[in-house]
């Protein structure tokens, strides 16, 4: 297993774990971590391809649920990139980032990316990675 992988999995079992915490349900938490993973990939090919800095966070609260995630790679909006996949130039990743949150945002701030994506769900808390 790679130390890309590996890290993906820990985002993966981290999610899984803060999702049951604030008692989303499995549909909302796969949605989470399909876009989540997209996002890592992203990252992963097209930022930092060796040591992908990533941060998450996940709150929930007034039928909401927000997945934050931030990377120190490359200023990328995945809301603004092409709108079209190409299923043989990739694409497919970008389309889900932007059609599973019910609302994304974007903002570049001291050399990260930053994107908070909101889900409509009924659960309250807050849990951040250390």
């Amino acid at each position: 297993m790679t130390a890309q992988q590996a890290q993906l999995a820990s985002v993966m079992d981290w999610l899984e774990y803060s999702g049951r915490r604030l008692g989303l349900d499995s549909q909302l938490l796969l949605r989470l971590q399909l876009v989540a993973e997209e996002l890592f990939l992203n990252t992963v090919q097209h930022g930092h391809p060796r040591d992908p800095d990533i941060e998450l966070g996940l709150s929930a609260g007034n039928g909401e649920v927000l997945l934050t995630y931030a990377d120190h790679g490359p200023a990328f909006d995945p809301g603004r990139h092409a709108k079209c996949p190409d299923p043989e130039h990739d694409g497919i990743g970008l389309m889900l980032i932007r059609q599973l949150p019910d609302r994304m945002d974007y903002r570049r701030q001291d050399g990260q990316n930053l994107i908070s994506l909101r889900f409509t769900a009924c659960a309250q808390g807050r849990i951040s990675t250390p």
